[in-house]
C-alpha cells in the first residue's frame, strides 16, 4: 500500500543520421541511443540518479530491449545486466 511516485518522464528520439540499428563493430559511444539521453534528461528533471531508483518499468517490446535499457539508463553497467534479472 505504499504510493509509487513519477518525478520525471522524457522521451527522444534518434538524432538526425543515426541509423536504427547498430552493426556489430560500431562503437556504442558513437550513436547512442536515445534512452541515453531521454535518461539523462530524466535523472536532471527530477533531481536524482540511477543509483536511487528502487525499482522501474523499461520498454520490452522485443526480447533484448529491456536488457540493453538496463544499462543504456544507467541501472548498471553494460554487461553487468544479469545481475538486476
Amino acid at each position: 500500500d505504499k504510493p509509487v511516485y513519477v518525478k520525471a518522464s522524457e522521451i527522444r528520439t534518434r538524432t538526425f543520421g543515426a541509423y536504427e540499428v547498430h552493426g556489430t563493430s560500431a562503437p556504442l559511444d558513437e550513436d547512442p541511443s536515445p534512452t541515453v539521453f531521454a535518461a539523462k534528461a530524466a535523472y536532471e528533471a527530477a533531481g536524482i540518479g540511477p543509483e536511487d531508483i528502487d525499482i522501474a518499468q523499461l520498454q520490452d517490446t522485443d526480447a533484448g530491449a529491456e536488457v540493453i535499457h538496463m544499462a543504456e539508463t544507467g541501472l548498471c553497467a553494460d554487461g553487468e545486466q544479469e545481475k538486476l534479472l
